[in-house]
């Protein structure tokens, strides 16, 4: 009888957290909608935990491991009072804690993505479990909670446990010894918050939507768009060179003392030059104009006219007459606000039969070819599949991830079907779906 109490208790334990925020289970972590601008959802707890309210671990600035000392002397990248430049954002790189640990689509979130989390959610200083933090609310009605932890200096957490948070960013300043990091306690947030790399701070990770390149990378696609911060640098070498089209989304973009400007370096592919963009953001968001400058800084006499995107304040894109390649972005740009547009982005089939039946039936713009927005906006594959004896691998099926379901016998008597890879959009497979299948 005390099994069963305690047993109930602990369940309304974990009702009352799921009720205050937006877990659907106590299988933790969940990728958590707050109706953000950028669409990133946030992680409901930090590396290391299995709880909302847990601590989780602490990691020093680009380091994955844990330790019993955090000072100068034990970080890993200080080289004899040195401190190593890791670049100006480490997100989704092999020095991001959220990426190794967590895999896929986790990254540390950027300066930008803090400050529109805080800027575009209401928060609320409160306990669960015992824990003091805040609560994150988004305009959606979904919640996160971030715990007041502290931090660990030396061997030991600092005096602030219990009463502070501390959350690293993936962006370092221009203090080569500091990253920036998110700050609070019971009355005031500050997302411009930095200290030295080597304390030991919490990480909470954010979820970017996912597809595959065709070297079986994660890559962060909105809108037939990848995202700079999501790809790899194994992958960015296969999709850096085939774009024309640049987006740039200020809707998080933070200010700074020369101007509040952003400035993205492009290589024109034709020439093999860089030139720059640069523009006041101000000035941006009123006449959607921008410059070419080349390596010396003198103006050019060339103006890429960018469009304020349908159905956005701060989306801006930009079109540009020969191919070109991001070379750099400066200090006070993340990667999170740079989006390329790829030109080559249809899907390459294993099996030509399976291309077959996808073109005749989702190539909506006639080029003979399915692309990756049109896979993705496929809400349903009738019977197209059903008893077909010539298909044999259907893995681009993942790239389909408008699917909410497998139909009833859609793949029904595909003798000769080996292998599908059925994407994570979908929740329910129907009756003889994949009846004498192999």
């Amino acid at each position: 009888m005390k099994k069963l109490l305690a047993i109930i208790v602990l369940l309304i334990a974990y009702a009352q957290v799921n009720a205050q925020l937006s877990c659907p289970d106590n299988h933790h972590p969940h990728a958590i909608d707050l109706g953000l601008p950028s669409g990133m959802k946030w992680a409901c707890c930090n590396v290391g935990s299995t709880t909302p309210e847990g601590q989780g671990d602490y990691y020093a600035w680009g380091e994955t491991e844990t330790k019993s000392t955090y000072n100068s002397s034990t970080y890993k990248y200080n080289q004899n009072g040195s401190y190593v430049s890791l670049g100006s954002d480490i997100a989704g790189t092999k020095y991001d804690v959220a990426h190794v640990k967590w895999g896929g689509g986790w990254r540390m979130p950027t300066y930008n993505q803090f400050n529109e989390l805080v800027t575009c959610c209401t928060s609320k200083w409160i306990t669960i479990n015992g824990i003091q933090g805040r609560k994150y609310t988004g305009s959606n009605g979904n919640s996160i909670f971030l715990p007041a932890v502290g931090f660990r200096t030396n061997s030991g957490y600092d005096s602030s446990y219990g009463t502070h948070g501390y959350y690293w960013s993936s962006t370092s300043c221009s203090v080569s010894s500091d990253a920036y990091s998110l700050a609070f306690n019971s009355s005031h947030t500050n997302t411009s918050n930095h200290g030295s790399r080597y304390h030991g701070l919490s990480v909470r990770p954010l979820l970017y939507d996912d597809i595959y390149d065709d070297t079986n990378e994660k890559i962060c696609q909105r809108d037939g768009y990848v995202c700079l911060t999501t790809i790899t640098p194994e992958a960015y070498d296969n999709v850096k060179s085939k774009f024309k089209t640049v987006r740039l989304d200020l809707s998080s973009a933070h200010n700074n003392t020369n101007g509040n400007y952003v400035s993205v370096i492009l290589r024109n592919l034709t020439t093999g030059d860089c030139s720059w963009t640069k523009n006041r953001i101000q000035t941006l968001s009123k006449s959607m104009g921008q410059q070419i400058r080349d390596n010396s800084n003198t103006d050019k006499d060339i103006t890429v006219v960018g469009s304020l995107v349908s159905g956005s304040d701060n989306l801006y894109e930009y079109t540009f007459s020969s191919e070109m390649e991001v070379y750099s972005i400066d200090g006070y740009v993340d990667k999170s606000m740079v989006w390329l547009k790829i030109n080559n982005s249809n899907i390459s089939f294993n099996d030509e039969n399976v291309k077959n039946i996808c073109v005749t039936n989702w190539d909506t713009n006639g080029d003979g070819e399915l692309s990756y927005e049109e896979a993705a906006a496929v809400t349903e594959l009738g019977n197209k599949f059903l008893n077909n004896n010539n298909i044999v691998s259907f893995d681009e099926l993942k790239y389909f991830t408008g699917l909410k379901s497998i139909g009833n016998s859609t793949f029904s008597k595909c003798s000769s079907l080996t292998s599908v890879t059925i994407p994570n959009s979908v929740t329910s497979i129907g009756h003889d779906a994949f009846y004498m299948c192999i």
